[in-house]
């Protein structure tokens, strides 16, 4: 029989992969969407800056600053963002954080049927939590700050989920 406080301590790791996964899955796409529009700002850069050679009789001086600032401007941005790297290393978390929930769920289930002991179920907790604490310092490696809004947001949303799930509020 596993005792109140693994269960306890079990059920609130649960919860904070569920929260991590959706978190680093949202920030991913977010990073993603910042790549994209710095492609297509390029793109139209690219686009008016040739515009600006074949019609320069055409546009004043002020238009060719204009489109050289915004050249200059998203470029500038897209290689400080490096929103694509980014991106990438926060999807890679995620996707270790959605293996974790997994097997989060898999131990609840076994806690909740009675099927494991107290001692093996801490034991594979404290692998679980050291596995998780290894896939998110991924982040800050890459230099990647924390987006609180997104973090809260995605803490309603796994509590509302494992409670919709389970039909508890803790263990």
């Amino acid at each position: 029989m596993v005792s109140d406080a693994t269960r306890r301590m079990a059920w609130n790791e649960y919860l904070d992969v569920e929260r991590a996964a959706r978190y680093y899955d949202k920030l991913s796409r977010q990073y993603r969407r910042r790549h994209n529009a710095v492609m297509v700002g390029l793109a139209l850069c690219a686009i008016a800056g040739a515009g600006r050679f074949m019609f320069s009789d055409y546009i004043g001086r002020l238009a060719e600053v204009i489109v050289d600032l915004g050249i200059i401007a998203v470029s500038v941005f897209g290689l400080l963002g490096n929103h694509a790297r980014k991106s990438a290393s926060l999807h890679a978390v995620s996707v270790l954080c959605f293996d974790l929930q997994d097997k989060h769920k898999a131990l609840w289930s076994k806690i909740e049927n009675n099927v494991i002991g107290n001692d093996e179920a801490y034991n594979t907790l404290m692998d679980l939590i050291e596995a998780g604490e290894r896939a998110t310092s991924i982040p800050g490696w890459a230099d990647i700050s924390v987006n609180d809004k997104l973090n809260r947001q995605s803490q309603r949303e796994a509590d509302d989920s494992l409670v919709d799930q389970y039909s508890i509020k803790e263990a």
